[in-house]
C-alpha cells in the first residue's frame, strides 16, 4: 500500500472520529418545562455542539412512544438552525454549534393526520421534538425529545367509590368529557362526566353488590 493511500486513509479516520465525537457531544436543554402559560408559553432552548456543517429541526410534538409521529403540522411551525451558512439561503439561521434560542410552544395544534392534540390536558402530553434537518434525514444521532407541561395540565382520570343509603356513590377526577361507565352487579350505567371533580349518585338497591367503575375503557375502582 503506498504511503498516500495510508495517509489518506488515517486522514479519512480521524474525520470520522471527529463527527462522531461532536455528533456525541450534541444536547438539547431547556431553561422552563413546567407550568408554562397555556395563553403564551415561551421556553428557552440551548442546544450543544450541533455537528460542524448541520442542521436540526426542532418542533412541537405530541409524547408518544415515537415522538416525531404527531407533530405540529402549521405552516413555519418548525424552527430550523444550521452551522452550514449555506442553508441560510433555504430558510435556516445560521448559529454557532452552541447556541440559545427562544421558542414558542402552543397549548394545543392540529397535527398532520388532522387531529387536534391538547398539550395542556395531562402532564408531558406534548414536548420539544429535535432531529437533523432534511439535508442529514438519515442521522438519528441528533433526535431528543424534552417533555413540556402546563399550568393546569390533569393528571390521569381516576375514581372512588362510597356508598351512601341504597346508593353508590363515584367521585371522579380528570375526566371531563369522558363517559363512565359503571357496573353494578349485573347491569350498566354509563354517564358524561362534565366537571373535573364530579359525583355521580346511582341507586343500587342493595348494598350488598359488586361495583367496578370505568373510564375509557380502563378500570379505576372496586367494590
Amino acid at each position: 500500500m503506498s504511503r498516500r493511500l495510508i495517509t489518506a486513509l488515517a486522514i479519512a479516520a480521524l474525520a470520522a472520529t471527529a463527527t462522531t465525537a461532536h455528533a456525541a457531544d450534541f444536547s438539547v436543554s431547556v431553561a422552563n418545562t413546567k407550568n408554562l402559560d397555556p395563553a403564551a408559553g415561551v421556553i428557552s432552548v440551548t442546544v450543544n455542539n450541533i455537528p460542524d456543517g448541520k442542521g436540526i429541526y426542532f418542533q412541537v410534538c405530541e409524547n408518544t412512544s415515537k415522538p416525531g409521529d404527531s407533530c405540529d403540522s402549521a405552516r413555519g411551525a418548525a424552527k430550523w438552525l444550521s452551522t452550514a451558512t449555506t442553508s441560510a439561503r433555504m430558510g435556516a439561521t445560521v448559529v454557532p454549534a452552541t447556541s440559545v434560542q427562544t421558542f414558542a410552544i402552543p397549548s394545543s395544534f392540529t397535527n398532520s393526520a388532522g387531529v387536534q392534540v391538547r398539550c395542556a390536558e395531562k402532564v408531558n402530553q406534548c414536548g420539544l421534538y429535535v432531529r437533523a434537518d432534511h439535508l442529514n434525514a438519515a442521522d438519528e444521532s441528533l433526535k431528543r425529545f424534552v417533555p413540556i407541561s402546563f399550568t393546569g395540565a390533569k393528571p390521569k382520570a381516576n375514581a372512588l367509590l362510597g356508598f351512601a343509603n341504597d346508593r353508590i356513590m363515584v367521585r371522579v377526577f380528570g375526566a371531563t368529557g369522558q363517559t363512565l361507565s359503571v357496573k353494578i352487579g349485573g347491569r350498566w350505567v354509563t354517564r358524561v362526566i362534565t366537571s373535573d371533580n364530579q359525583l355521580v349518585a346511582l341507586k343500587t338497591g342493595s348494598k350488598k353488590v359488586a361495583v367496578e367503575a370505568y373510564v375509557g375503557g380502563v378500570k379505576l375502582a372496586t367494590r
